[in-house]
């Protein structure tokens, strides 16, 4: 999980610079913190078929 302040294109382009592997870049609201749409995204997510970027 990556947590900073960048914008998500910046986000995107250290990611792929810098993790070989599958990632999922996926903003938490600090004041509410992980909710059940959270925990949904990373169920779908961490079921998915590994569908590594072309370019990673």
């Amino acid at each position: 999980m990556l947590a900073d302040l960048l914008t998500p294109d910046l986000d995107e382009a250290y990611m792929t610079a810098h993790h070989r592997g599958r990632g999922l870049l996926h903003h938490v609201n600090p004041r509410i913190g992980l909710r059940e749409d959270d925990f949904r995204e990373l169920t779908h997510f961490a079921r998915s078929p590994d569908t590594s970027r072309a370019g990673g």
